[in-house]
């Protein structure tokens, strides 16, 4: 489900998409499957992927009779069939791969169907007839390895600053006496353990008014080892309880550390966080089901996870959204961060941006749809090609 403020600019308010996906593919229709395809392989590389099947004519009789025309569809692990190119003659592309025990002519078909390379898929084939186009029957599926493996997190926004470091300076450790608690933003709290004291420290790093210690930060269940450097605090009114009120304080690599599940079939993973006066603001993998794709096209890059900087991070691990804005289109001619359903033969372009929350993506402003496809039928010929083949099913 994906949702949008304006539908295809038609409308106002919220526009909820639903897909509704029939799986034809796995109808028995008491067929016996010819072999598998002969071979399958990624070709283009990362930048440009495309998946080449091969098969092999078994059919050596020079009977003249005419070759079937034939439709490739794949298939994402768990995933619906999607067909990804058009109905066309199967001899019309030659090639040849060697199975390890010599080169074999095949008929090439290649998928130009925006291919994932992270993406492990199943491919099939079905016959038609070159002058009815019925159904004749179907290629045993094959499997097709992922070319670079699993992808990684998409950037959202830069990552946070490395935290602030001790001054190099000798020092002594001291416990701590008026104030032991320091309240950092949304209720997340540090228990002082040591306090760092130094006389005549040259580092220009060093402040003689600010707070150098070491603690304990807790969101009343958890606890994690954590450094403040520099910082400025300002009393409370209650017994050794203090508020952050300048500085930076950052809980280092791997942070919080924490991977939590959302309603809306999303996790989180929280890492690296940060406190300001006033500001929680941690590092977050977002991950998306495993259909769901955010795509970044300036970087030719496309995965289910985001990393980004959220703010407003509460002890129970809650998050506000962060917005990543577009150009004010909503079309494929230069995209922008947009979406895709690796079941769907679809871009989602959305002209205000998209926002990211931890239980969707919010869509902004006009919500459009283009074709990632990218296939078209051949040019008519006798008898006139099916845009199609689902009709003939």
């Amino acid at each position: 489900t994906a949702r949008g403020s304006n539908a295809n600019g038609i409308g106002d308010g919220t526009s909820l998409l639903l897909r509704h996906v029939n799986n034809f593919l796995n109808t028995n229709r008491q067929m016996t499957a010819i072999r598998a395809p002969w071979a399958a392989e990624w070709v283009g590389g990362l930048a440009n992927p495309s998946v080449r099947l091969h098969f092999v004519n078994h059919r050596q009789d020079n009977t003249g009779l005419p070759e079937p025309w034939v439709a490739l569809f794949r298939q994402r692990a768990e995933g619906n069939w999607l067909q990804v190119t058009a109905v066309q003659p199967l001899n019309q592309t030659l090639g040849n791969f060697d199975l390890g025990s010599g080169p074999q002519n095949t008929w090439v078909l290649t998928d130009n169907a925006d291919p994932d390379p992270s993406a492990d898929y199943t491919y099939t084939a079905l016959a038609f007839s070159p002058t009815s186009f019925e159904v004749l029957g179907y290629w045993e599926p094959i499997t097709l390895k992922s070319a670079g493996g699993a992808a990684g997190p998409i950037s959202l926004t830069p990552r946070l600053a490395l935290p602030p470091r001790f001054p190099n300076c000798p020092f002594t450790q001291e416990a701590p006496k008026e104030v032991d608690r320091i309240q950092l933003h949304n209720g997340w709290l540090i228990k002082i353990e040591t306090l760092r004291q130094t006389n005549g420290c040259q580092d220009p790093a060093w402040n003689p008014n600010g707070l150098y210690g070491s603690g304990l930060l807790t969101n009343g269940s958890d606890a994690w080892p954590i450094d403040f450097v520099n910082i400025t605090v300002t009393p409370t009114g209650q017994a050794g309880l203090a508020q952050q009120s300048g500085g930076r304080i950052v809980l280092d690599s791997p942070g919080l550390n924490r991977t939590v599940s959302t309603p809306g079939n999303f996790t989180a993973h929280l890492g690296r966080i940060e406190f300001l006066p006033g500001q929680a603001n941690a590092e977050i993998t977002l991950s998306l089901p495993a259909n769901l794709k955010v795509v970044d096209p300036s970087r030719v890059e496309r995965s289910n996870q985001v990393l980004g900087v959220f703010p407003n991070v509460s002890p129970t691990f809650a998050f506000d959204a962060i917005e990543i804005a577009s150009r004010g289109q909503c079309d494929n001619a230069d995209p922008d961060l947009h979406l895709i359903d690796e079941d769907l033969p679809w871009r989602l372009h959305a002209s205000k941006g998209l926002q990211f929350r931890a239980t969707s993506v919010e869509l902004l402003g006009t919500t459009c749809t283009s074709d990632r496809l990218g296939y078209t039928p051949p040019a008519p010929t006798s008898p006139a090609t099916p845009d199609n083949n689902l009709a003939y099913l």
